[in-house]
Formats: structure tokens, sequence, C-alpha cells
């Protein structure tokens, strides 16, 4: 009998506790603003630092010969991304709320590429107000091809 008894005592917290959560919850998503969020998402930039290309490197040549990730253009890319997504939100034409990167930031998982990319999202969230959030990928993290 005394196993019954606190196995019903243990089903009533649980649903006290279940019901309470559920009340925390739709009394924080009814104070929230009913306005919409607007997302940017930019996918796979492969950021691979300006101060890393070396055109004369044979490595360089043939990391970036056939390869659609222009390694040597990446910077620029991001840098022209980023700016465009701030004039549009500064002009009104999109005003983003957050932006997503759902992984490969680097090349290949390159420290200094890392390095580089955080202070450039840095830059962005504090000068536009949109939140950066970002997913690392295969070329981020367990990437047996970067090397230091």
């Amino acid at each position: 009998m005394k196993k019954a008894s606190v196995k019903l005592l243990a089903v009533l917290l649980s649903i006290n506790l279940l019901l309470s959560s559920t009340a925390s919850v739709f009394a924080f998503t009814s104070s929230v603003e009913n306005q919409p969020k607007y997302f940017g998402i930019a996918a796979d930039p492969h950021l691979f630092p300006e101060s890393l290309i070396d055109p004369d490197n044979a490595d360089f040549q043939r990391q970036t010969h056939n390869n659609s990730k222009l390694m040597g253009e990446s910077e620029a890319i991001l840098k022209a991304m980023l700016e465009t997504a701030a004039q549009r939100k500064t002009q009104g034409i999109y005003p983003m709320d957050y932006l997503l990167i759902p992984g490969d930031l680097t090349f290949n998982g390159e420290k200094p590429a890392h390095i580089k990319m955080a202070a450039m999202l840095r830059d962005f969230e504090n000068s536009t107000g949109i939140q950066a959030y970002v997913i690392n990928g295969n070329h981020d993290v367990n990437n047996y091809g970067a090397q230091s």
C-alpha cells in the first residue's frame, strides 16, 4: 500500500508541475509583442581570411582550382552581404531582426577564420542591432583538414 501512495503522490506532483509550467508559458506568450520577426539566412560562407591568402602558394592554388567555394573571395563576399543587410535594414527595405548562419562558417576550420568571423558578426550586431546566430558545420569542427 505504501508503494501505491508514493506513486500517486509522484503522479500528482508531476501533474501540478506540468500545469504550473503551462500557465507560465501562456502568460509569457501573451506578454510578447505580436509583431512579426524577420530572419535572414546566410548558409555556408566558408570564410577564408584575406590575411591567409597567398596566390603563389602551391597549396592555395590546389585548393582554389576548380573549387566552387571561392576561397580567395570569401571574405569580400561576406563583407558585401553584411553591408547589404545593414543598408537594407537602415533604408527600411528589409527590417531583419535575426541573421542565421547554419554551418560551414569557415573554409576548413582554420582558427584565424573563426576569429575573423566572430569579429565581423560582433561588428555587424553592434552596428545594426540584428542578432546573429550560428551553428557550426562539418567544415568548422572535427575537420581533419584543419591544421592550425
